[in-house]
C-alpha cells in the first residue's frame, strides 16, 4: 500500500514538472521571440539612420515633412473614421427599434424636455 502511494505521489509530481517544463519552454519561447523582434528593430532603425544620414539637405526637409504629415494626417483619418462610425451604429440602432416598433404595432415617442416646460408655463397663466 505504500508503495502504490508513493509511485501516485511520483507520478502527480512528474506530471507537475512537465507542466512547469511547458510554461518554462513557452516563456522562453516568447523571450526568445521578443528579443529577435527586438534585434531586428534596432537594426532596421539603425539602417534607416544611415540611410537618412546620406540623403542632401533638400531631400531630407521634403522627407522630414512628408512624415510629419502622415503622423497628423493619419490620427486624423483614424479619428474620423472611428466618429463616422459610431454615427453609423446609433442611426442602425434607432432604425432597427422603429422597425421593430412598427411590427408590433406600436408607435415609439420620445417626451420632449422643451415642450412638458412649455405646458407648464402655460398652465400658471
Amino acid at each position: 500500500m505504500n508503495q502504490q502511494q508513493d509511485r501516485q505521489a511520483n507520478e502527480k509530481s512528474g506530471q507537475q514538472n512537465e507542466e512547469q517544463n511547458k510554461e518554462q519552454t513557452t516563456l522562453q519561447a516568447i523571450t526568445a521571440l521578443l528579443r529577435d523582434l527586438l534585434t531586428e528593430f534596432v537594426a532596421l532603425a539603425r539602417r534607416g539612420l544611415r540611410w537618412a544620414n546620406r540623403l542632401p539637405m533638400p531631400q531630407l526637409l521634403s522627407l522630414a515633412i512628408g512624415v510629419a504629415l502622415l503622423l497628423t494626417i493619419l490620427p486624423l483619418a483614424l479619428t474620423l473614421f472611428m466618429v463616422f462610425l459610431v454615427i453609423k451604429v446609433l442611426l442602425l440602432c434607432s432604425v432597427l427599434a422603429t422597425r421593430k416598433a412598427r411590427q408590433r404595432g406600436t408607435r415609439l415617442e420620445f417626451s420632449r424636455p422643451a415642450e412638458s416646460v412649455m405646458a407648464g408655463k402655460d398652465e400658471g397663466v
